[in-house]
């Protein structure tokens, strides 16, 4: 009903209006199609993150190789100062009096220094010695077989595995780091095998010198990182075909001698130290024919059945392990080119020299080519390893990378 005012205005009052729910509660679950989109959009952000993770996850491992083997470069160098300028190795440097026979050495110069491992929980001293029951701790394993872990390498096919090139953590050089052989600056995380082996025996974390054990019972594991053997012998024994070839250093005046990393001609082209396995992209995780018997006597009776173990870095041209260089850096060398420029010195020489050598007792097949995921020894290398002309050789004949100085690539070695 219209009011009116005294001064005539007409008002029609607005009716206050009803406050109702409009929504219906009764409780109801996902359709099928709405529960498919939420499955369907669960797969997608698993499918993106999971890839994601597994990179975030593998760049970290990747950067921790990298940081160890900067601390090892930094200890490599600690070592030199202390040294007088003198490699890391553990042979006698006039092994070759004696033709490189440690039994005739020990019976013409003495007992050889031990290479000590380190002290366990109990104060007992765990190393390799050489010599008679009279010349050494008690504790010690006592046989000529032992130099299968002095020299710098075997060239048998037997002991292909052994030698310091394997086993950089002996006492000597672990104190110029932590002072432990399981250290973990010495073993890669991408090394799976090795490094969970160690990792499930607690050895990481143990403050003692050595931990015996962690593996096969008497059994030590090797580095996930390489030495050069060409670089820890006369230069003279990994010599050019075109000068003479390779020379056995057992019959080599100063053959064991160390070579001053002053010889180094090329140090930001020659390689130190090298991961050993293809710890990334490999073909697959374990080779389906060689077994790396360093890793199969450590794990020993620890893995059920046969003991499986990865490729090698030189095993594929799509391989590129990261390196320590005689300059101190920490790089990444890709095997194909190492490859192509082995290729190209050949091609220079007519097929005379290379930048690895061919003619030593391991033969054209080298480092285990002949088990390369590349079809043939043809198509491998043994840079690194078998670098021509040792510590004066060079892996490759300039840095690949992008936008670096592309310095000595003009012809031959």
């Amino acid at each position: 009903m219209p009011v009116v005012d005294p001064w005539g205005a007409t008002f029609f009052p607005t009716a206050r209006p009803t406050i109702m729910s409009t929504w219906n509660y009764r409780n109801k679950g996902f359709t099928l199609i709405e529960l498919i989109t939420v499955l369907a959009l669960s797969v997608l952000v698993v499918a993106i993150l999971l890839p994601l993770l597994g990179a975030q996850r593998n760049r970290s491992m990747f950067s921790i190789s990298q940081h160890n083997l900067s601390a090892l470069a930094r200890a490599h160098s600690c070592y030199e100062i202390d040294w007088q300028g003198r490699q890391y190795t553990t042979v006698d440097d006039d092994l070759d009096l004696t033709s490189g026979n440690y039994c005739t050495a020990l019976d013409q110069l003495g007992c050889h220094p031990p290479r000590i491992l380190g002290s366990d929980p109990n104060g007992a001293v765990w190393g390799f010695w050489l010599g008679e029951w009279d010349c050494i701790a008690e504790t010690s394993f006592s046989q000529c077989n032992n130099l299968a872990y002095m020299f710098p390498n075997q060239f048998s096919q037997k002991t292909y595995h052994y030698g310091t090139t394997r086993y950089i953590q002996f006492r000597a050089f672990n104190q110029y780091l932590d002072g432990r052989y399981y250290d973990r600056v010495f073993y890669a995380p991408e090394d799976d095998l090795v490094y969970s082996t160690i990792d499930a025996s607690g050895a990481f974390d143990d403050p003692n010198q050595f931990v015996p054990n962690v593996g096969a019972e008497y059994q030590i594991a090797p580095s996930s990182y390489m030495l050069s053997a060409a670089a820890m012998y006369h230069p003279d024994v990994m010599r050019a075909p075109s000068r003479g070839g390779f020379q056995d250093p057992a019959t080599l005046v100063n053959g064991f001698q160390s070579p001053p990393t002053s010889w180094c001609r090329y140090p930001e082209l020659k390689s130190r130290m090298i991961e050993h396995g293809w710890l990334r992209n490999s073909p697959s995780p374990t080779h389906p024919v060689l077994v790396d018997e360093a890793i199969r006597d450590f794990v020993g009776e620890r893995m059920p059945g046969d003991v499986q173990t990865g490729w090698f870095f030189n095993h594929g041209l799509t391989s590129s392990p990261l390196a320590m260089m005689y300059d101190g850096s920490v790089r990444r060398i890709s095997v194909a080119d190492a490859y192509v420029d082995d290729a190209r010195v050949q091609l220079q020489t007519d097929g005379v020299d290379g930048l690895w050598s061919r003619d030593t007792p391991m033969g054209a097949d080298g480092y285990f080519n002949q088990f390369s995921h590349d079809a043939s020894p043809a198509s491998g290398t043994s840079f690194h390893v078998l670098t021509t002309d040792g510590i004066r050789g060079r892996e490759i004949l300039s840095d690949h990378r992008p936008g670096r100085r592309r310095a000595g690539t003009g012809g031959g070695r």
